[in-house]
């Protein structure tokens, strides 16, 4: 049995089921969102056995989408982080199952969980730079799991983040070994025992001990916006659609 199968036999009809691995274009946020008005204990996020989240689609950030695209591109950032901070401020535990790949703004959904569990399978990377854009919006709650230096040193590519490595850093907290996952089954069970009230004041509280800077969110998506206007943004992505690299060109002149 695969882990999410493992998860769902446990969990059966006891969670809020949102699947992210369609990405997170304006109106998969809508109906994710409306997942949200279901009265479960539990909020699990997950994709499927090949891939977890991609994040936003890049062709919407390019010259040549048209001016309503980049419009709806901008207006679903906005919304996006709007379900980051919804997950963050949710009072019932948010679960996180990671089987494969999770990028850019996927890394955000897996960091705002309470509990991230993953398979071998699982890696996580934030690659806006590559393209001229910045992990603006998921930054915080990706720093606030593994810290901001760690958090930085992913987004500049300079350390690939495995599934093994993910649970050293705090990204994963229970990753999936060979053996029969007693342990899954128990810390999955538990949940299920949890008094709801409880959980939410101690993730209140919790929420009360983190220092927030309630400029952030505009800084982030103006920003965001200031780098997907350029042109050496559009040029990259371009590139990348085209099947090239993302850096060829700006790196030749160079040399």
């Amino acid at each position: 049995m695969d882990l999410m199968a493992s998860i769902q036999n446990i969990l059966r009809s006891s969670c809020v089921f949102m699947d992210v691995s369609q990405g997170i274009e304006d109106e998969r946020i809508a109906a994710l969102r409306e997942k949200l008005s279901e009265a479960k204990p539990i909020v699990l996020l997950h994709g499927n056995s090949e891939l977890f989240c991609n994040g936003f689609n890049l062709e919407k950030i390019t010259e040549e989408s048209t001016d309503e695209e980049l419009s709806r591109g901008s207006h679903g950032l906005v919304h996006f982080q709007e379900l980051l901070n919804t997950l963050h401020h949710e009072d019932r535990t948010v679960v996180a199952v990671v089987e494969g790949p999770a990028r850019g703004g996927g890394v955000g959904l897996a960091a705002v969980a309470d509990l991230v569990i993953a398979n071998k399978d699982a890696s996580f990377a934030l690659p806006e730079a590559l393209f001229g854009l910045a992990p603006a919006v998921v930054l915080p709650f990706i720093a606030n799991r593994i810290g901001l230096i760690r958090t930085q040193q992913l987004a500049f590519g300079a350390i690939a983040m495995n599934a093994i490595r993910a649970e050293q850093w705090g990204m994963v907290d229970i990753l999936e070994s060979q053996e029969p996952n007693f342990d899954l089954n128990r810390t999955l069970q538990k949940l299920l025992y949890l008094d709801s009230e409880s959980i939410a004041v101690t993730k209140q509280l919790a929420r009360s001990l983190q220092t927030e800077c309630c400029s952030y969110d505009k800084a982030a998506t103006e920003e965001f916006d200031r780098l997907s206007a350029r042109t050496a943004t559009s040029d990259r992505i371009l590139r990348y659609m085209q099947g090239d690299t993302p850096w060829k060109s700006e790196c030749e002149a160079t040399t």
